[in-house]
């Protein structure tokens, strides 16, 4: 019986996912500066948290002027975060979203999720 590994498959994942949401249409917005960029060191075995880490790097949200397929693959590239970082409680989730939006898709969220 062929052994499972838990690296390739998360990596399988990703590249599934990101051609998922490529098929949605090109993706215009250009990223001009650093700044502009949230960057998360995610795990290759999110519960070992001694397994090979990737750095993980997306544009952050800022809301009004992406596009659809944008949103959908800011969304994709969050829930890989998540994944990545083993957060699962509400809480994590609910801090790491205040970390990788910004303007007013930041203000948004926190009137709809307060602390």
């Amino acid at each position: 019986m062929a052994s499972f590994n838990h690296e390739d498959h998360c990596f399988q994942k990703l590249s599934k996912q990101q051609e998922a949401v490529a098929s949605i249409g090109p993706r215009t917005a250009m990223i001009s500066k650093k700044e502009d960029l949230a960057q998360v060191d995610l795990f290759s075995s999110p519960a070992d948290l001694n397994s090979r880490k990737v750095k993980f790097a997306f544009k952050v949200f800022e809301g009004g002027n992406e596009t659809p397929g944008e949103v959908i693959h800011w969304i994709c590239n969050v829930e890989q975060a998540f994944t990545g970082l083993n957060g699962h409680t509400g809480t994590l989730q609910q801090q790491m979203v205040q970390q990788l939006a910004q303007g007013s898709a930041l203000s948004a969220f926190n009137n709809l999720c307060p602390d």
